[in-house]
Order: structure tokens, then sequence, then C-alpha cells
């Protein structure tokens, strides 16, 4: 099924559509750029794949997504990237992110030694947690699982969507998000 059939709201960018690879970064961030005025929320990783170009096209628009306030989701391959030496800062003092890892890329992030020190952390495991930095906030064990396996590929779209509609104070089925 195609992503947009889970949540018709959603916006896919194919970034490999690039033709000039001596010109790939700057073309990649040039056709991502210009669209975040209009976004409340990017959520990065999902089939990013581990290109080195990628990354350095993905930490430029991070940095762009920094400097206008813009919310961050990342799962899989970005959170892969946060691994790279490169990157290890790339999140430093940045509250405005929310990582999703599973077990095996919460232990990479961390023997990598990337900073995410005022990140919000959904950690996918045997027991769930949900950190602000190191601080735990919430904790899920096996029998009440936060959601399914399956069904966390639509919930890091859904963390950004709530996000963003708690920042706007927007009003939602009656109730506001504070």
């Amino acid at each position: 099924l195609p992503l947009k059939c889970y949540s018709p709201e959603l916006m896919v960018v194919p970034v490999y559509s690039v033709d000039d690879r001596d010109n790939f970064v700057d073309q990649m961030a040039e056709q991502i750029v210009p669209d975040l005025e209009r976004l409340h929320c990017l959520v990065i990783g999902p089939g990013l794949g581990r290109s080195p170009w990628v990354f350095a096209g993905v930490a430029r628009i991070i940095r762009e997504c920094r400097e206008r306030n813009l919310l961050v989701v990342m799962d899989a391959d970005a959170l892969y990237m946060l691994t790279q030496p490169e990157y290890h800062s790339l999140l430093e003092d940045c509250a405005n992110v929310i990582l999703t890892p599973n077990v095996m890329e919460q232990k990479r992030l961390d023997a990598a030694g990337a900073v995410c020190n005022k990140a919000t952390i959904v950690r996918k495991g045997q027991v769930d947690g949900i950190y602000k930095g190191s601080e735990l906030v919430m904790e899920c064990h096996e029998e009440v699982r936060m959601v399914s396996r399956r069904k966390f590929f639509v919930l890091r779209y859904r963390l950004g969507r709530l996000e963003a509609f708690r920042r706007h104070r927007r009003r939602i089925s009656g109730t506001w998000l504070a």
C-alpha cells in the first residue's frame, strides 16, 4: 500500500530523483527547503536509505528546520545517520525533535555517543518508554504496549501531527491539546 493511503495529508518527496550527482546535496535541499514554510512537522527516515549524499542533504534540511523552529520526527535510517561521526552533534540542545528508536537503534545511538540531550525519545522495545532527553516521562510494559509493531509505522506520523496541533493550539474533537 502506498504511504498516502494510510494518511492522505502526508506529503512524500522523492529526493532520489535528482539528476546531477555533483550537485545532489544542493538540489535535494533546494527541493525541500522552500516547502518548510508550509509544514507543521517534518518526518524523516522511512525509505531514506544510507547514502552519504542523502545524509548530507538531510543534515542541511534539519539545520533549516532548527532555524525555523519546525518539529522533526526521526526514525529508521535518519536515526542511523545520527550514529555517523559527522552527525553526532546535529541535534545537540534541540528540543524540537522526536526520535523513535527500537532497541537496536537505541543501542547504536548510545554506542555512537549521539547527542540528543533535549530530544523527546519514544523508545520501542520490551518495555516501551517516552523520554525527554535521558529523563523517563512514561513507561509501558509488555502487557500494555503503546501500539503494536505494525502500527508504529503510522504512529510516527501521528506523533508529529499531534505535536503540530498542540503547538498551534488547534481544537481537535472538542478538546484543546495543551
